[in-house]
């Protein structure tokens, strides 16, 4: 996501220099022409910024992720055991609720906790993906990896406390 911002930051900046050197060239403009000129260069230089600024929080993240990678990791690790517990603890709920509910009421659910499980598989991946990267001293790959994997676990943890939430709903 950074590489793509930064790219279409730099092409709008381009086609704003662009519109720029039209208007200072030696064909006169009408003063429509140079208002609508400069209303884009604006618009896209104001386009540019509030791109990168949207995306300079999530950077600064990684960042700090990179700095810290094997903390982060041990993090995501401990955060990652929570999870498969809750998730033991959520199909069990599943099956009582089965007992009760029909299968109907609870479809919106069937499939989390295979859908949670997949979401750990993936969090296992990149958990290892970053302690290789780590023992290559490529901390910002593995960042990247921590990061894949914390969303993973946060997807996991979300389907894992939709079944609690639909058992709540239906009682």
């Amino acid at each position: 996501p950074f590489t793509a911002v930064l790219t279409q930051a730099k092409a709008d900046l381009d086609r704003a220099f662009s519109i720029q050197q039209q208007l200072d060239d030696g064909v006169p403009e009408t003063p429509e022409q140079q208002r609508a000129g400069y209303a884009e260069i604006i618009r896209l230089c104001a386009g540019a910024d509030e791109a990168l600024d949207a995306k300079a929080a999530a950077f600064d993240e990684l960042r700090a992720l990179e700095a810290d990678a094997p903390a982060a990791l041990a993090a995501a690790r401990e955060r990652h055991g929570a999870a498969s517990g809750a998730l033991t603890a959520a199909e069990t709920a599943l099956a009582r609720l089965r007992e009760r509910f029909t299968d109907d009421a609870l479809a919106p659910v069937a499939d989390n906790p295979a859908q949670a499980r997949e979401r750990l598989e993936l969090a296992t991946s990149q958990q290892e993906a970053a302690q290789a990267a780590l023992g290559a001293g490529r901390a910002g790959e593995a960042a990247v990896a921590i990061r894949a994997a914390q969303a993973a676990i946060a997807q996991a943890e979300t389907l894992e406390r939709a079944i609690t939430s639909l058992g709540t709903d239906l009682a």
